[in-house]
This record gives structure tokens, C-alpha cells and sequence, in this order.
């Protein structure tokens, strides 16, 4: 069942990031884009909208969905929230769906429309706008720039890593009595536990994420990072991880997804075994980072008291020893 879970999640994500990508580019004109074109007979008329017009309708229907799922645990990107009260202002929704289709009516839709979306990108280009941009995204640049400094500093230390990543959530009948302080009890409670566990005696670092969706509830993207030259069986220690985390952590309540189990269907994998001259498997490791910070471009996740919904561990001083056999320079 779990994997129903990750595709109806992730499809909603990708809801999202298609809603703001389709209002990035609706920014980008400055013209009128929709207009009304008449029947011979002049008794009914049809909307006619250019390429722009045609992605405005999709962003309309996707905020539809996004109104749908009423998530009120993400703040969304400010130009999404401008896109989102226009459109209530302007009751854009309830006149899409009318079946009025005479003249009047129609010149009444096209005017409506044309007018929201005016307005929405003048609200783009004022300065109080720009300035709330700028600062919803340096919370996520930070977040992106830190880890990927986090995993090329794990490789100046180490010719090889083993990266393990496993998705830790929990059941189907336990998911909706998990709030966002027991999910992050949980996590303190893992990683302290951890520290003395064999599962990682090999352990060098790891990266975090917590996330939530309508369908999986609250849930963990976890990428470990173990010295390559003393470990090797990926599969086994995310399989691990993910039982120590179902059984001992959340006490049966949890659930888990193996990653490292389905490499093979990654176009760029970027787990299990990495060495640093691999330049293709750290692309995709690369590609891993940011899909754990992708999402807070556009919605990120907020939670009660200012808990973090991202952590990593700490980056070694350049003075310590590195392990394995010394690279040629």
C-alpha cells in the first residue's frame, strides 16, 4: 500500500510544482490574453485565449485541486499566494464553471479574466512582493547550498561512500495520530539511538528531510552516508535502518521504503557505493539533494514553535583524518 502513497503524494507535489511554473511563465507577457469570439448567429459565443491564456485556465484548474486539498501545513511561495487571493477576489473559479455562453456572458468572462491576470502581474512587480520572494526562497537556497557543501566535504574525507537513503513514515491506521512533535520525537529519538548502534559504526554523515502529504501523513527522507572503504551492503543497512525505525522507534506504528532496493530504476542513481572520481553516480547523488529541498521552493512545510523540517550533520574540520588509501594529485 505504501507506494500508492508515495504516488498519490507525489503527484500532488508535482501539482505544485506545475502550478508554479505555469505562473512564472503567465508572468512573463504583458498582454491581454484572453478575448471573445462571436457565432454567425450571434446567439452564443465561445472563450478564446492565446498560449498564455491556455496555461492560465491550467493553473486555475490546478489551484482548484490545490483549494481541494486544503493543506494548511505549507506556506506557499508569495507568488502563489498572489496567484491564489486573486483568483478568490475575482471569483475566477465560479465563473469558469458557469453555462452562460451568450454574448454578454462570454464578454463578461474574457473581461474578468484579463483583469485578474493584470492585476497579478502588477502585484509581481511591486517592491513589497520582490521582497517577500527574496526571502521565502533563501530559507531553501541555504538549505540546498549546505548540503551539497555537506556532501563534497564527505568526499574530501573519504574516496569512497556508501549512500543509503530509506523513506521512513508510518502505517496505514497510524498515520493520522502523528502530529509534527511526535514525528520529531521520533527523529530525535532515531538518530540518538543511533549513535551507539552498530548500524553505524561506519556511519559519516546523513541529511534529513521531513515532509507531509495528504495521503502518507508525516514522513522522513533520510540519506545516510557510511565510509565506502569499511561498508558495502547498501540494500542491507537501509532495510536496517528502516526496520529499527518500524520496530524499536515508533514501536510498530512505523513504515518504511527501501531506496537502495530500486536503484535500477533511477535514470541517475546516486546511491550505494560512490566513488569520488564517479562523476555520473554524484551527479546523481546531486539530484537526490534536490529533490529532498526541491519542494520548499514553491510550498514549504511549517510547524508548530519553529521545528526544522531539514537537518544534517556537522561538517568535520579539513584537519581530520581521512580514511583509505591517499588519492593520487
Amino acid at each position: 500500500m505504501s507506494a500508492i502513497y508515495v504516488t498519490h503524494d507525489g503527484n500532488y507535489l508535482e501539482e505544485l510544482l506545475y502550478l508554479f511554473k505555469d505562473i512564472q511563465y503567465i508572468a512573463k507577457s504583458d498582454r491581454d490574453e484572453f478575448r471573445v469570439q462571436y457565432a454567425p448567429s450571434a446567439h452564443y459565443a465561445s472563450l478564446k485565449s492565446t498560449a498564455a491564456g491556455e496555461r492560465i485556465l491550467l493553473a486555475l484548474k490546478g489551484l482548484r485541486s490545490l483549494n481541494a486539498a486544503n493543506d494548511e501545513r505549507r506556506e506557499f511561495h508569495p507568488a502563489l499566494t498572489l496567484f491564489q487571493r486573486l483568483a478568490g477576489q475575482h471569483n475566477i473559479q465560479q465563473y469558469l464553471t458557469m453555462t452562460d455562453s451568450t454574448p454578454d456572458a462570454m464578454a463578461r468572462l474574457a473581461a474578468r479574466l484579463n483583469t485578474f491576470v493584470r492585476q497579478f502581474r502588477s502585484g509581481l512587480k511591486t517592491p513589497s512582493h520582490k521582497r517577500q520572494s527574496r526571502q521565502y526562497q533563501r530559507a531553501a537556497r541555504k538549505n540546498l547550498c549546505g548540503a551539497l557543501r555537506y556532501t563534497e566535504a564527505l568526499f574530501e574525507q573519504h574516496a569512497r561512500l556508501l549512500a543509503v537513503r530509506v523513506d521512513l513514515s508510518y502505517r496505514n491506521n497510524t498515520k493520522a495520530t502523528i502530529t509534527a512533535e511526535l514525528a520529531r520525537q521520533h527523529r530525535q529519538r532515531f538518530f540518538k539511538n543511533l549513535q551507539a548502534h552498530r548500524l553505524f559504526q561506519a556511519c559519516v554523515g546523513y541529511v534529513w528531510k521531513l515532509e507531509y502529504g495528504r495521503y502518507r501523513g508525516f514522513h522522513y527522507h533520510l540519506l545516510v552516508f557510511y565510509d565506502g572503504a569499511r561498508v558495502r551492503q547498501d540494500v542491507t543497512l537501509a532495510r536496517l535502518l528502516g526496520e529499527y525505525w518500524r520496530d524499536v522507534i515508533t514501536a510498530g506504528a512505523g513504515h518504511y521504503h527501501n531506496c537502495n532496493a530500486d536503484k535500477a530504476r533511477y535514470r541517475f542513481p546516486g546511491i550505494g557505493l560512490l566513488h569520488y572520481t564517479d562523476t555520473a553516480k554524484r551527479k546523481g547523488l546531486n539530484i537526490a539533494v534536490r529533490y529532498l529541498c526541491k519542494v520548499d521552493t514553491y510550498a514549504r512545510l511549517t510547524l508548530p514553535n519553529g521545528a526544522r523540517s531539514f537537518g544534517r550533520g556537522e561538517i568535520a574540520h579539513s584537519s581530520a583524518i581521512r580514511r583509505g588509501r591517499p588519492r593520487a594529485r
